[in-house]
């Protein structure tokens, strides 16, 4: 069975016989009929409806012209788990075990709220847990969205070693370091579509060389690639994530749930982003004139951010995955309201990425 263009992705021929080509690998599992029952369930199809980097796909200019599917946390757990069943194949595991990591892949992120991680905190702060812990919610079929997930679920696979792989316990001979690595395959998927998304350029390596280059056993680790896929991520998170735009898109809408007079609700964090559209309007009015006017909210203006800034830097003289470092540093940012002139407003700057939409 091919997935056909009505089935929300659209593949052409070659990519789908092409076991080089990132589709083909998301054909072999929609063609899956127990990943199909999967990808149609009711938890899957909201994934479609929750915007990959959250604000910031409201706030950013270009994304207007990019397909909400193509944004979309469903189209990128797809796109993880082909990376799955990739190195999967590659590393010659059983039928079984490449079912358990592409079924993990698939449902990694279906506990995202509306928003993503953007609203993560307040969600956090008011509900008391996050996404991770609403995918486990979901996945057992403890929340009612997930009743019918949660059967298919017992079913076709273990649940308890689904659970390991996305809690990062399971072992590497398991294939967990698929979910663990510092280069795993969540962040091959983000980073490249991230770096799509806002410079109109794909990556100089494909996904499935990254993957490669990654998990699967050779006399030498291609640092070449591992190397450039590192730059990309530290590009992104610099121009991007904790670059201007960035910080305000995310702390809008913190700040909107904080002072809003309709409170979050559990069940909120369960629904699409176009019922948080209708009932949180004034959220999504303000995310809009960000992109239009370029224009930094009066809620944020003169007040202090507080916000985690991520490096990432490459140590040379390593050879194992200690070569790629992490640094996180609490930062605090200040947007002050210009003061030669009342009536002007602060205007966002767009530094790091380029955007050629």
């Amino acid at each position: 069975m091919n997935y056909k263009f009505s089935d929300n992705i659209a593949m052409w021929p070659s990519a789908i016989d092409d076991p080089d080509t990132i589709n083909y690998w998301i054909n072999t599992i929609v063609s899956d009929e127990i990943m199909s029952l999967i990808i149609q369930s009711k938890p899957f199809k909201r994934l479609y409806d929750i915007s990959f980097l959250g604000a910031l796909d409201y706030t950013y200019p270009g994304t207007e012209k990019i397909s909400k599917q193509s944004r979309s946390r469903a189209e990128h757990s797809l796109h993880v788990a082909a990376l799955a069943a990739y190195v999967a194949e590659k590393r010659n595991y059983s039928p079984d075990l490449k079912r358990q990591l592409v079924i993990a892949a698939l449902l990694h992120d279906i506990g995202h709220a509306p928003l993503s991680h953007s609203a993560e905190p307040l969600i956090k702060e008011t509900i008391g847990y996050g996404h991770h812990e609403a995918g486990e919610q979901i996945i057992d079929g403890k929340q009612r969205l997930g009743k019918d997930l949660s059967l298919i679920l017992k079913k076709y696979c273990d649940l308890g070693f689904i659970h390991k792989l996305l809690n990062m316990n399971a072992s590497k001979e398991d294939g967990g370091d698929l979910f663990y690595s510092p280069i795993n395959i969540d962040t091959i998927d983000g980073i490249t579509r991230s770096h799509t998304y806002f410079t109109g350029f794909s990556s100089t390596h494909s996904k499935l060389a990254i993957a490669h280059a990654s998990f699967i056993d050779t006399p030498k680790k291609d640092h070449r690639i591992l190397d450039a896929f590192w730059i990309m991520k530290e590009r992104v998170y610099s121009g991007l994530i904790n670059d201007e735009i960035g910080i305000i898109s995310d702390k809008t809408s913190e700040i909107f749930f904080m002072e809003s007079s309709i409170p979050l609700e559990e069940g909120d964090l369960y629904k699409s982003e176009k019922s948080w559209q209708q009932k949180h309007k004034s959220l999504f009015i303000q995310l809009n004139g960000i992109l239009k006017s370029k224009v930094i909210p009066s809620c944020i203006s003169n007040s202090k951010i507080s916000f985690t800034k991520r490096t990432y830097s490459i140590l040379p003289d390593k050879e194992d995955s200690s070569r790629y470092s992490c640094k996180k540093e609490s930062k605090v940012k200040v947007f002050s309201q210009e003061t030669e002139d009342e009536d002007k407003q602060q205007t966002i700057n767009l530094n790091g990425i380029k955007n050629d939409h």
